[in-house]
């Protein structure tokens, strides 16, 4: 065999072989794209025909939600009065005067008053 040739094949298949591997090509799709959200009407569950009323009609709704529960509640002015039992009472506040805002959670809580007052 020609030194020459052999040479020749040799280096011939070492370039073929470079760059190149044995893994299949990685597959590289095309994206696709992110379909808009169409809006949707607010459901009727989340709003709350409560606070859309009047002071007054908003408190006294809220007592007799109150009533329903088997729990004594009164409005006193600003602030209603709740209790189990005469050994004491609880006073909320639920009412923000300013733009007719309600306090909900443990920031409308005011004091507990030993004994009950009602």
């Amino acid at each position: 065999m020609n030194p020459a040739f052999a040479a020749a094949v040799l280096g011939a298949i070492a370039l073929a072989g470079c760059g190149s591997s044995k893994s299949p090509a990685a597959s590289n799709p095309a994206p696709t794209p992110t379909p808009t959200p169409a809006p949707a009407a607010t459901p009727q569950a989340f709003s709350c025909p409560l606070a859309a009323m009047p002071r007054s009609r908003y408190v006294k709704a809220v007592v007799e939600a109150i009533h329903a529960q088997g729990v004594c509640a009164v409005e006193e002015f600003e602030e209603i009065a709740v209790k189990t039992s005469n050994d004491f009472n609880e006073q909320y506040n639920i009412w923000v005067s300013t733009g007719g805002y309600i306090r909900k959670g443990p920031g409308a809580y005011i004091t507990t008053r030993f004994p009950a007052q009602f």
